[in-house]
């Protein structure tokens, strides 16, 4: 007897599964490169998933992965701070580069 399809595992566990409104989704077209549409569908033919599951699955986990605002602000306070380390940097260069430049002229002048 051949294993079962994809089909025939989305039939049986439609019996298992608790059913979800309708209006709980949105549906909508979308265009995806065959290439990846082709790796989608054989990711859910592995993971014994339909093709919507698979996708679902995939951008929930990489939705749940994303930072929250409270991780953008804290990424962004330790930039502005690392900005006004650099700068502070800079100005204190630019402030021996001009003593070097006094001193040279100096030099030359005697």
């Amino acid at each position: 007897m051949d294993p079962p399809g994809p089909i025939d595992l989305y039939a049986d566990l439609v019996h298992v599964l608790p059913m979800t409104k309708h209006t709980d989704y949105h549906q909508f077209k979308m265009r995806l490169p065959r290439r990846m549409m082709s790796l989608l569908a054989e990711a859910a033919t592995d993971n014994k998933r339909t093709l919507s599951a698979e996708i679902i699955e995939r951008l929930d986990r990489s939705l749940s992965a994303a930072p929250g605002p409270s991780d953008w602000e804290a990424r962004l306070i330790q930039l502005q701070m690392r900005v006004e380390a650099q700068l502070t940097a800079m100005a204190d260069i630019q402030k021996h580069m001009e003593a070097i430049e006094a001193f040279t002229k100096d030099r030359e002048a005697d």
